[in-house]
């Protein structure tokens, strides 16, 4: 168990059951991974693994002063590239 008590993680749990990433059996009180849900979500080496894309989403955020900045010099990613390469040339 990490820091957090046993009520956060039922509601964390709960939460991911009733957006159908997780399913939760009320007969035995559990939450368990299908087999698909596993290859997205617990599989490291499945071709269909999802949590990568989870960083892909962070990286905007953190992206986002450089790219609003870019964008009032008038600078998209493109013609950005395209400076850059024209000015090592």
């Amino acid at each position: 168990m990490t820091a957090y008590g046993e009520t956060a993680h039922l509601g964390w749990l709960s939460g991911q059951a009733a957006s159908g990433y997780i399913d939760y059996h009320p007969e035995k009180n559990a939450f368990s991974l299908s087999a698909e849900q596993a290859m997205a979500f617990a599989e490291e080496g499945s071709p269909a693994f999802f949590a990568g894309a989870f960083d892909v989403v962070q990286s905007t955020y953190l992206d986002d002063p450089a790219i609003q900045t870019l964008a009032a010099m008038g600078i998209s990613g493109r013609n950005g590239c395209n400076k850059q390469r024209s000015r090592n040339r």
